[in-house]
């Protein structure tokens, strides 16, 4: 084992926070890489980099809320980007 690396996570174990994610998120609609209804009409792109700790903090403390207001009421779609993918 190396030294400052976690051991692998076993396949049947959820991530830190699933449980957390799947509440904010039930009942939404997710079509691909977009989290709400089709027809809102606000869409918000995100750009993100799976390995950032800026965007961890984004998700963690900005999301929810946005979810919570917004998504969930209909009047606003996210479209998730990897960051690294742009041209």
């Amino acid at each position: 084992k190396s030294a400052g690396c976690a051991p692998p996570r076993r396949p049947s174990t959820p991530a830190p926070g699933a449980a957390r994610v799947a509440k904010l998120l039930k009942g939404i609609p997710q079509h691909g890489l977009v989290l709400g209804r089709r027809t809102a009409p606000v869409t918000l792109i995100e750009y993100i980099d799976l390995q950032c700790p800026v965007c961890q903090q984004f998700e963690a403390t900005e999301l929810p809320p946005l979810v919570k207001k917004y998504v969930r009421a209909g009047k606003l779609k996210i479209k998730l980007s990897n960051i690294n993918s742009r041209a």
